[in-house]
């Protein structure tokens, strides 16, 4: 699909103005095709918290890569509004101010979803911000909650993802599963505990939906993770 189709890019502009998309003759960053910068002013209300109301403003940079939103966009946030670089317990990397909106997978599933650049601000960039300026004001966690950092956040992601237990065996088990062609993981069986293949029972939905969600390159990292941490245990 063309990426303007994709990206929608003029309703997102009509929808935030005080962001302006960057000339493309000006992007000198290798595999980005589109790049956004200006402020995000939003209310959030989180009723789970006596509904209380959340205004944010910060000025961010969304970069969107060649092959989105397969390959996820990347965001930061910049030194001029709410919060400066509130560090890691905030999701946000203090040397560069890139926004962790979570593990890659949950982001890919939004996106592919509805990969429009309203989807990316509305479904995760302006909760990530909310979420850090509520817990930075509050002193308390994420309203919309979060995982550890780190390999243990993604180990906690999969576990809730596909609703197992906690657990490394059962976690390994799932990305080598994975990690299989679609005709050989049809014939496997079942990771989620059903006791059959998977070809006939389908547990978690079409295996080809699943697999889109988590591409080889991304289980294997996690895979060595795991491995280095079970050496030094």
């Amino acid at each position: 699909m063309d990426i303007n189709k994709l990206l929608d890019e003029d309703a997102f502009l009509k929808m935030h103005p005080l962001i302006q998309s960057i000339p493309k003759e000006l992007i000198n960053l290798p595999d980005i095709v589109r790049q956004y910068q200006g402020y995000v002013a939003a209310t959030v209300r989180f009723a789970a918290y006596k509904n209380e109301t959340i205004s944010i403003n910060e000025e961010v940079s969304i970069l969107i890569p060649a092959g989105y939103p397969a390959n996820l966009p990347i965001v930061f946030i910049l030194d001029h509004g709410d919060i400066i670089n509130p560090g890691l317990e905030y999701h946000v990397y203090p040397q560069t101010g890139q926004l962790c909106l979570g593990n890659t997978w949950e982001i890919r599933k939004v996106l592919l979803q509805d990969p429009t650049l309203n989807n990316l601000m509305e479904s995760l960039v302006i909760p990530h911000i909310a979420g850090a300026v509520f817990k930075y004001c509050n002193k308390t966690s994420f309203p919309q909650g979060e995982y550890s950092h780190g390999l243990v956040g993604q180990l906690e992601g999969i576990a809730s993802f596909f609703s197992v237990p906690l657990n490394v065996d059962i976690i390994c088990n799932i990305l080598s599963f994975l990690s299989k062609p679609k005709r050989v993981a049809n014939k496997t069986q079942c990771p989620f505990g059903c006791g059959k293949e998977y070809g006939k029972c389908h547990c978690k939905g079409n295996f080809q939906d699943i697999k889109i969600l988590f591409p080889n390159k991304e289980i294997f990292a996690i895979l060595r993770e795991i491995a280095k941490l079970q050496c030094t245990a």
